[in-house]
């Protein structure tokens, strides 16, 4: 009897030895599965692809992919607080560009000009004295070149822009989709075609380079060369 009580006994010893070991191991098991889903969560967040152009937080950096604002460069010359080069946001006038070299001087006379004309690049403004704007007075020297031409035909003998008639030349540089129109020979399709010509290959050297113009030929261009200028 005492045999089989002390059997008995180990037996039981034996039991719970084996379950408490058996509770150890799923105890490490779970632990060790939560180690593993730490692990792969901290790995997924640094793998995590940056936003384009982006800072921490995801938020995109100011000004990330624009594009560079497009510009015209321009002279400026004459009667100006500084004349020189000066590069302008693209759309500005001429108003803009006398202003961008110091505003014009006291015995200036801005006036003549168009001030409101479109800047093409590579132009040229002149700006005008009032001695210079005499009838006797010489053409300035400085001037040579001017992509925009007096409004009035107040220079004399200067080289203003008349036609032999006295009728007053279209500048095809500087003149608005209007001021086209009223060339003979130039509707409002060839009017835009030039317009859109000389701001993609900025100002026209000669009347000549209209034949360059889509639409523009040659009986076209002798057409309408009587009443226009550069």
């Amino acid at each position: 009897m005492a045999a089989l009580i002390l059997l008995s006994v180990l037996g039981l010893g034996w039991r719970a030895i084996v379950l408490y070991q058996a509770d150890q191991r799923a105890l490490k098991a779970a632990a060790f599965l939560a180690q593993l889903e730490a692990g792969a969560a901290g790995s997924a967040a640094d793998a995590s692809p940056a936003v384009a152009g982006g800072t921490p937080g995801g938020a995109p950096d100011e000004g990330a992919g624009a594009p560079p604002a497009r510009q015209v460069i321009v002279h400026v010359e004459g009667a100006v607080q500084r004349p020189d080069i000066y590069a302008l946001p693209e759309g500005a006038r001429v108003n803009d560009a006398i202003l961008a070299a110091g505003g014009p001087l006291p015995d200036a006379v801005p006036g003549v000009l168009n001030l409101a004309a479109p800047l093409v690049d590579g132009a040229k403004i002149y700006v005008y004295r009032e001695d210079e704007l005499q009838p006797q007075a010489p053409p300035p020297p400085k001037a040579q070149g001017a992509t925009y031409q007096p409004v009035t035909s107040t220079l004399g003998g200067s080289g203003a822009a008349a036609g032999s008639g006295g009728t007053t030349l279209v500048n095809i540089n500087t003149a608005g989709q209007a001021e086209l129109e009223t060339v003979p020979g130039i509707g409002p399709a060839l009017a835009r075609a030039i317009i859109t010509y000389r701001t993609e290959h900025g100002p026209f050297q000669s009347v000549d380079d209209l034949i360059n113009v889509s639409g523009i030929g040659s009986k076209t261009l002798e057409k309408i060369r009587p009443y226009v200028t550069r």
